[in-house]
């Protein structure tokens, strides 16, 4: 099958949807509906029991009470050992859909390389501002819970599913950052060797290309931890996204700096 909703989520993701919806509903059938009708069923001939004088005599009703109780509870065993390989069933399914939805959001973070494009050897002054890919980043994950959020089982709510979607995506995020300040600082040695400075000329910032690059990924780190709790995820507490701004933290002391002369 195609994309969920068209909107490119990987083939086969919209089946897995409907398909785990599906499964989770035949398994709370299971759970609640097939069980009581059972436990009902059992109580009816208990009834039957008593009125053709069946259990008569000292003990009988405490007897046929306790045989319903242990049948009854060998039946709910049984219906919960059932459910189990369909809850797993659902669980998988979710796992490939979250994978899928995160592979779509990290595709967005091909557009961070480009930061290193905007500021080397250019004399652009110092950025004031997130970058414009960033707001998009989580857009196929807003996307699809627009167009399938009143699908996801509660089972799978209750893991915070989109929390972990976001997680993934910092993750990811992380180590793009992380390749690109490796980038950066090979190509700042690679300048002192030849004792070329970076420094743009009359910037009053007196910032270097690393530097802008620098505060520009901060910029952006702090404009995608705004879009964080939308999807439940708390940037203030949130394990991966701490490593993730304390990776651009450094470029903290160049900011008042930067708007400051944006304002001039």
């Amino acid at each position: 099958g195609g994309g969920v909703g068209g909107g490119g989520w990987g083939p086969g993701a919209e089946e897995l949807v409907l398909f785990a919806w599906d499964i989770d509903c035949l398994s709370s059938y299971i759970a609640k509906k097939l069980n009581g009708y059972i436990n009902h069923a059992l109580q009816g001939g208990m009834g039957d029991s008593h009125g053709d004088g069946v259990g008569d005599g000292e003990g009988q009703p405490e007897a046929l009470a306790l045989a319903h109780s242990r049948v009854s509870d060998a039946i709910a065993q049984s219906l919960n050992d059932a459910k189990v390989p369909l809850d797993g069933m659902v669980q998988t399914a979710w796992e490939v859909i979250a994978s899928q939805v995160s592979s779509q959001c990290m595709a967005q973070l091909g557009a961070v390389k480009g930061v290193t494009a905007t500021y080397r050897m250019t004399n652009k002054p110092a950025p004031t501002q997130p970058s414009t890919f960033v707001v998009n980043i989580l857009k196929p994950l807003r996307d699809f819970v627009h167009a399938w959020g009143d699908r996801v089982p509660g089972s799978i709510m209750n893991q915070e599913w989109e929390g972990s979607v976001v997680v993934l995506v910092i993750e990811r995020y992380l180590s793009t950052i992380m390749e690109l300040l490796g980038t950066v600082k090979q190509m700042e040695e690679a300048l002192a060797k030849r004792k070329i400075k970076s420094k743009a000329k009359g910037n009053k910032g007196g910032l270097s290309d690393a530097d802008k690059i620098l505060l520009q990924l901060l910029l952006d780190v702090r404009s995608f931890g705004d879009t964080l709790e939308t999807h439940g995820v708390d940037h203030t507490t949130n394990e991966e996204y701490v490593k993730l701004l304390a990776e651009v933290a450094p470029a903290e002391r160049f900011l008042a700096g930067a708007l400051e002369d944006d304002a001039l």
